[in-house]
C-alpha cells in the first residue's frame, strides 16, 4: 500500500517543473500524513527529491553547466512554504489591521516580493479602495 502511494506521489512530482518546492500537505489527498512523510523520505533517500527544510522538499533542477543539481531557488522555497500557510483568513486579518494609506504604501514597496504575496497585497488595496469609494 505504501509503495503505491509513493508511486502516486512520485508521478505527481514528475508532473511538476524542476525546481518546484512542495510540502507534505500537497499530497495528503493520497494518504495519511505519516504515510506521505515516509514516502517523501524514501524518495529523498533514492535521490529523486531533495529535503530542504523540515517538511519542505524540492524536485531539484539540474544545471547542465555544473553537471549537477542546481541550488534551490529561494523564491520557490518562500512560495512553497508561504502559500501552504496562507488561507483566506490571513488577508481578512490584514485587512482589519492596516488602513488604506498603509496598504497603498505596501503595494508600492512590494516590487521585490514573490508574485503571490504581491497579488495578496494588491487584492487588499483594491478592496480597501472600493470600500472607501
Amino acid at each position: 500500500m505504501d509503495q503505491n502511494i509513493t508511486n502516486k506521489i512520485l508521478s505527481r512530482i514528475y508532473g511538476l517543473c524542476r525546481g518546484k518546492v512542495f510540502t507534505p500537505k500537497d499530497f495528503l489527498d493520497l494518504g495519511s500524513h505519516e504515510t506521505v512523510l515516509q514516502s517523501l523520505s524514501r524518495l529523498a533517500k533514492e535521490g529523486k527529491i531533495r529535503h530542504l527544510l523540515r517538511g519542505v522538499c524540492e524536485y531539484p533542477a539540474f544545471s547542465r553547466l555544473l553537471n549537477a543539481p542546481a541550488d534551490p531557488d529561494t523564491d520557490a522555497i518562500a512560495q512553497g512554504i508561504g502559500q501552504n500557510n496562507v488561507d483566506k483568513s490571513v488577508p481578512a486579518t490584514l485587512r482589519g489591521k492596516i488602513d488604506l494609506t498603509e496598504c497603498n504604501r505596501a503595494v508600492r514597496e512590494a516590487r521585490y516580493v514573490t508574485s503571490w504575496i504581491y497579488e495578496i497585497i494588491k487584492q487588499l488595496a483594491a478592496e480597501d479602495q472600493s470600500l472607501n469609494a
